[in-house]
């Protein structure tokens, strides 16, 4: 099982092989980080049945999920407006969700 501390160092190294692989040009990487990404949500959910190793599934969702936005925010290929008006909505349900 992985230890929710090795899984951040994990994370990291998704991303950054997610924009080596922009950098370079490969159009494959954005189908690999989502698939990878799917695979450690599904992971995070079977991690969260059980209380002793919920931290790793919280940890390994954080993860998926951290992917799959930035899979998908990098695979948009758009303007920089799009991409400011999609921060300004974050921040703006950010703003509601703290509210409520």
């Amino acid at each position: 099982m992985l230890c929710h501390c090795c899984a951040y160092p994990a994370g990291a190294a998704l991303l950054a092989g997610y924009a080596v692989g922009r950098f370079l040009g490969i159009d494959e990487v954005t189908s690999a980080t989502y698939l990878v990404s799917s695979a450690l949500c599904i992971a995070a959910i079977a991690c969260l049945s059980r209380q002793e190793s919920a931290r790793t599934g919280n940890a390994l969702g954080l993860i998926g999920v951290t992917g799959g936005i930035v899979a998908t925010l990098g695979g948009l290929n758009t303007d920089p407006g799009t991409y400011a008006q999609v921060g300004w909505g974050l921040r703006a349900e950010d703003s509601a969700g703290v509210v409520c």
